[in-house]
């Protein structure tokens, strides 16, 4: 009778341990499978936003920020120039013809040649403060943060006009022809708000225009 308490005390011991082993195991398999399933929700969700994102803040043309990122980085910008006492400037740029060439040979041409103008800008930009965006149909805008000198905005104003006289080569045709208008606001010369100096920036690009096209004007109070 002794020795078949103690068998049977043996094997209940056995089992015990077995069934602990078994719920160590299912209780690592299930953190496993837990741990591999929030991994997965998070890159689906972090890739989901990320792609709203884009769609918020970025214009799916031409991969630059929209004018919703614009209005939220002058927000940041005049704060951040305010604090630190810093000058910055708006380029509106306006592209002279575009119209010709959508009415003409169509909208896949007239998007081919904002994407086209879009990096063109885009390697005129040096400093990573700075920031070209499209505004809307063929307008751009340009951030120069922390001008120290307006020679600066004038060199840059150059080589946007410049390069974007050069003619531009497309799929369908052998090449398009463009110039571009260019008005400039400075804060805090000219504003202290988002409004003002955009509206300083039109302004000025209205004049470029009317001055024949293809230049540059600072905005000037009359």
């Amino acid at each position: 009778m002794v020795s078949l308490f103690f068998a049977n005390d043996c094997e209940l011991v056995g089992l015990n341990n077995n069934l602990i082993y078994l719920y160590n195991f299912i209780g690592l398999l299930i953190t496993l499978l837990l741990t591999t399933l929030f991994i997965l929700i998070k890159k689906k969700y972090t890739k989901e936003l990320d792609y709203l994102k884009q769609l918020a803040f970025y214009d799916p043309l031409t991969n630059l920020p929209n004018r919703r990122m614009v209005y939220d980085c002058m927000d940041y910008t005049i704060a951040l120039a305010e604090r630190k006492e810093r000058i910055f400037a708006i380029l509106m740029i306006d592209l002279d013809k575009f119209k010709p060439v959508n009415d003409t040979l169509g909208h896949a041409a007239g998007d081919e040649l904002l994407q086209q103008v879009a990096g063109r800008i885009s390697k005129q930009l040096r400093r990573r403060t700075d920031m070209v965006a499209r505004f809307g149909g063929d307008e751009f805008i340009i951030f120069l943060d922390d001008i120290t000198e307006q020679r600066i905005v004038e060199k840059i104003a150059e080589s946007i006009i410049s390069t974007l006289t050069t003619p531009f080569q497309l799929s369908s045709t052998d090449e398009v022809q463009i110039s571009t208008s260019i008005g400039v606001s400075f804060f805090p010369k000219d504003g202290m708000t988002k409004e003002v100096l955009l509206n300083c920036a039109d302004a000025a690009l209205y004049q470029a225009k009317n001055k024949g096209r293809g230049c540059f004007i600072f905005h000037e109070y009359e």
